[in-house]
């Protein structure tokens, strides 16, 4: 089995700061609870919690995060950004690039990212990212980054089928799990330092655009009690999803899903700005 501990992990970290101090659990609830306990008690910024399984793993509006023994990666990072907390949406996006960056580097997979969490493998989804806020005991603000990533399983529920995938089934090979989770700490570290106490997006944006699998395609949003249908025209500074509605208006989603509106295939380019 390919084994994870925090003797394994360390020996592979590369990060000077993420995943500084680490924190390892063969079983947890959810890792990103267990961060979110350790920032309200003060940890530090950079400060990992990794585990081997979640029981109540979770991603956005509270879906379950399907997480087996030995088969998956489930990590979440302590940030303390200075950047305006309207900067903080695009820190999903810096997760997932992050995420699969790690994934490509170490793993030799070619990934996608659909706005604003999830990382695709061969236009299945292999991971995604649950960012949470919250306040320390000093009143200060930090903010969980968790990401989850299917590694090796093979075995999916009905409803997950054709959707799916994992590593292992979309060709990857040669790493295991705590050198993707050094991977992944160091790629976060690298590409949060980028981001700044300004919040800038910019290489992120440039890796999306690069990878999107959501610009230029139809799609269906909502977020921020808006519904929209129409052409996912790009990214904005601030990591908002720029859509042309159906009926020609346009909107900026700060948040929220989106489903590729898989039949119906338009040949219309999308804006090349961001």
């Amino acid at each position: 089995m390919d084994r994870l501990s925090p003797e394994i992990i360390s020996r592979a970290l590369t990060s000077r700061r993420f995943g500084r101090p680490l924190h390892y659990f063969p079983e947890v609830d959810s890792t990103n609870d267990t961060a979110r306990r350790l920032a309200a008690e003060g940890a530090g910024e950079g400060t990992a919690v990794i585990s081997d399984r979640q029981l109540r793993g979770r991603g956005r509006r509270g879906r379950r995060w399907l997480s087996r023994t030995g088969e998956g990666l489930c990590l979440s990072v302590i940030l303390r950004p200075r950047c305006p907390p309207a900067r903080y949406p695009g820190l999903t996006l810096l997760a997932a690039a992050a995420a699969g960056r790690a994934i490509e580097s170490r793993a030799g997979v070619g990934f996608e990212l659909k706005w604003p969490n999830d990382i695709l493998l061969g236009g299945l989804k292999a991971g995604g990212v649950l960012a949470e806020t919250g306040t320390d005991r000093d009143g200060e603000s930090f903010l969980v980054v968790g990401i989850g990533i299917n590694v090796s399983g093979e075995d999916f529920p009905p409803a997950l089928r054709g959707r799916a995938t994992s590593i292992r089934r979309a060709g990857g090979g040669g790493a295991g799990r705590a050198e993707l989770a050094a991977g992944i700490l160091a790629e976060l570290e690298e590409l949060y330092r980028d981001f700044g106490p300004e919040g800038d997006l910019s290489r992120v944006l440039a890796i999306c655009r690069e990878r999107s699998a959501t610009i230029g395609r139809l799609v269906r949003a909502s977020g921020g009690g808006m519904e929209a249908a129409g052409l996912a025209l790009g990214i904005t500074a601030e990591g908002g999803l720029r859509i042309r509605q159906d009926d020609g208006r346009e909107l900026t989603l700060s948040s929220g899903e989106v489903t590729l509106r898989e039949r119906e295939n338009l040949n219309q380019p999308a804006e090349k700005r961001i």
